[in-house]
């Protein structure tokens, strides 16, 4: 199955992870600070294709690390900010980052796989449509 097989349109929102997904997820590691974010080689690629295809992207992502207090909420916020630009300048773009500082013991709503992030996307854009593929 491709892309073209499921007859994709503006319409349609794309839900990302970050790590593993856009960037190099660290083994037994989390990316604490810019230095140490690397976009996964075809990735930037991948975005630049995907922007013509989709009328919103999204990246939801579990950030546990900042429950562990192992970084601070506004150096992901620095992180994402670069992201954001380096795959503007690329020719990408990603509408919003939705991340979850909750540690997964604490089975918090927000956390992935639950639809909290998924629902805050939905209150901010909200022509939203959600559909399972």
């Amino acid at each position: 199955m491709t892309l073209n097989d499921l007859s994709i349109d503006p319409s349609w929102s794309l839900f990302l992870d970050r790590d593993g997904v856009i960037n190099k997820k660290l083994e037994d590691d989390y990316v604490k600070h810019w230095i140490e974010f690397e976009f996964i080689e075809g990735a930037m690629d991948a975005l630049k294709f995907l922007n013509t295809q989709f009328g919103h992207i999204v990246v939801v992502t579990n950030q546990q690390g900042i429950g562990k207090r192992l970084y601070r909420t506004e150096d992901l916020e620095l992180i994402h900010k670069n992201m954001l630009y380096e795959i503007a300048f690329y020719g990408g773009r990603i509408d919003k980052v939705y991340f979850s500082p909750y540690l997964a013991a604490e089975n918090h709503p927000s956390r992935k796989p639950g639809i909290g992030m998924a629902l805050q996307a939905k209150q901010i854009f909200r022509q939203l449509i959600f559909t399972r593929v």
